[in-house]
């Protein structure tokens, strides 16, 4: 019965430790708790409009006739571009292009009228900026619809010429009517598209960063003493549980605030049910604990956390599927993003909250996290018994092991524990 209570003190003693660094450590807030509400807000504000509206484009004009200054109006009239400029030739339209002052081009040819009228093809050039995905899509759909808006306007004309009414000229000339549905991103919003999977991974990367920043501190200013000197020891399985306590508790109290609250106030998509959200989050949220802890005591300064969390960032992101299709990547590549618990859980957590899927139909990534959370929790396990060895050897004068020389704590802490 002691050694229960004795366990039960030193596992609380622990949470309380580490919540109390936490909050007393500015830099470890501020990546944890204050960057994913800066990060949400700012990728908000530039993404605010959703979709590229009004796209700066040229029209040259060679055949200047009605009909083809009509063209260019029903162009005008798309939401998606805006007419800004009719030079005379190419070479103007140029300068423009190559100024920044349009993102593309489009030519009326000579004799357009002419062509028009007698039945003939008359080709329509569009010269698009494919460098920049959201202004080329914009323009091409734009034009695109223009085009086929006038073919309809054409062959109606020549039936309603023939002496067929309207209605009937009108079905002629577009006998197949395409309506397209936009699902679950209705807007075709970018936003809407990338938000939901940003804001997971961003709670993978604060949460990573903020744990090795604290393994870092631990070790630079040796406090990993303290849960080995005197006779009342603590093992290295009871500190990994404290610790992960501590910052299930911390994430699970940012995550209501963003994802309860906040993303909701921001208006990205929510159709899933709260509960399937929550147990589906559980498993992401520990393994990514575990993974950092696992890492974190290898780290002697805070800074090394920072800088190569961060970098690690980037190579995240494009594992996770959403700069770039899953389906599009080669297989081993693939293979490999499915270690890191934000591949599966962007996957799943999109078909929950945006597609609106139950948690049955994610099973899969479910699952699939689970296995992560086992695994990293046996290597941070691992990872913090050769800790605990290397702290143990040290002072018993055995060894200076390696990252000892760092752990001031074999020599100058003189912390007490007080249960």
């Amino acid at each position: 019965m002691k050694r229960t209570i004795g366990a039960v003190s030193r596992y609380l003693y622990v949470i309380r430790d580490e919540l109390r660094a936490l909050v007393c450590d500015g830099g470890v807030m501020l990546i944890m708790f204050g960057a994913i509400f800066i990060y949400s807000t700012l990728y908000t504000l530039v993404y605010r409009n959703e979709v590229v509206r009004s796209v700066p484009i040229a029209v040259i004009d060679y055949d200047g006739t009605a009909a083809s200054r009509a063209f260019v109006r029903d162009l005008d009239a798309s939401p998606n571009v805006e007419v800004a400029y009719e030079p005379v030739d190419m070479e103007s339209a140029r300068e423009l292009f190559y100024g920044r002052e349009i993102y593309g081009v489009v030519v009326v040819p000579r004799d357009y009228a002419k062509s028009v009228s007698t039945g003939e093809q008359a080709v329509v050039s569009i010269y698009a900026d494919a460098s920049y995905f959201l202004m080329y899509k914009q323009l091409f759909a734009a034009a695109a619809s223009t085009i086929a808006y006038n073919n309809i306007k054409i062959e109606s004309a020549k039936f309603m010429a023939a002496g067929m009414d309207r209605r009937s000229a009108v079905a002629l000339a577009d006998p197949v009517e395409v309506k397209t549905t936009k699902l679950y991103n209705r807007v075709e919003g970018y936003a809407t598209f990338v938000m939901p999977a940003i804001m997971v991974l961003i709670l993978q990367q604060t949460l990573l960063i903020g744990i090795g920043m604290r393994g870092g501190t631990m070790t630079e200013k040796g406090q990993w003493s303290r849960y080995v000197r005197g006779g009342r020891r603590f093992s290295s399985s009871l500190v990994l549980a404290g610790k992960c306590s501590a910052y299930l508790l911390f994430a699970a109290t940012v995550g209501l605030l963003v994802y309860g609250i906040y993303y909701k106030l921001l208006g990205y998509p929510w159709r899933g049910n709260d509960l399937d959200t929550v147990l589906f989050m559980l498993p992401y949220i520990l393994s990514v604990i575990f993974l950092g802890l696992g890492i974190s005591v290898s780290f002697r300064y805070r800074e090394t956390a920072i800088v190569t969390l961060v970098a690690w960032s980037v190579p995240f992101l494009l594992l996770s599927g959403v700069s770039f299709p899953m389906e599009g990547m080669p297989s081993w590549l693939y293979s490999a993003g499915q270690i890191l618990p934000s591949s599966p859980a962007i996957n799943g957590y999109i078909r929950l909250n945006v597609m609106g899927a139950s948690l049955g139909d994610v099973m899969q990534e479910y699952l699939w996290l689970w296995v992560l959370t086992i695994v990293y929790f046996c290597f941070a396990v691992l990872m913090m018994h050769l800790k605990f060895r290397r702290l143990d050897e040290a002072l018993a004068g055995d060894a200076t092991p390696c990252g000892a020389e760092d752990d001031r704590s074999v020599r100058e802490d003189k912390t007490e524990l007080v249960l």
